[in-house]
């Protein structure tokens, strides 16, 4: 912040260039990296913490314009991103979901695909010895 004083009260946007001055009314204090990274999200909260906490080579000061600018085009790209993302589950989601139209069974992974992609046969584990039914007397 120090680097954008040009003198009391007025500061420098590091987009618009040197001559142009604003007050600290105009100004925002932007994050260089993104704390959130618009392509990947949130991951963990130890890596949002240090990238809220950074080093002070990691702000760099924006007029109210410019720094509106940035964010809008982040959030755009996370709009998409998103969209992205949600429509490849939307996918996934249906395809789990298809019905045979005869039978009106869902078609594709069963529990019995599961188990046979685990390689575990049921027939593997048939009871060793036969349960007696005992007839009670009365």
């Amino acid at each position: 912040m120090t680097k954008a004083r040009v003198s009391r009260g007025q500061y420098e946007c590091k987009l618009c260039g040197p001559g142009k001055t604003y007050d600290r009314h105009g100004i925002s204090v932007d994050h260089i990296i993104p704390i959130v990274d618009p392509l990947t999200g949130f991951t963990t909260w130890d890596s949002y913490v240090e990238k809220m906490f950074c080093e002070e080579s990691g702000y760099q000061i924006l007029c109210d314009f410019h720094h509106s600018a940035k964010t809008d085009g982040e959030n755009a790209i996370r709009r998409k991103t998103r969209a992205e993302r949600n429509a490849e589950k939307k996918q996934y989601r249906e395809k789990k979901k298809r019905k045979d139209p005869k039978t009106n069974k869902h078609v594709g992974s069963s529990f019995d695909d599961f188990l046979k992609e685990c390689g575990i046969v049921l027939e593997d584990y048939k009871p060793k010895h036969k349960s007696s039914k005992k007839s009670i007397k009365k």
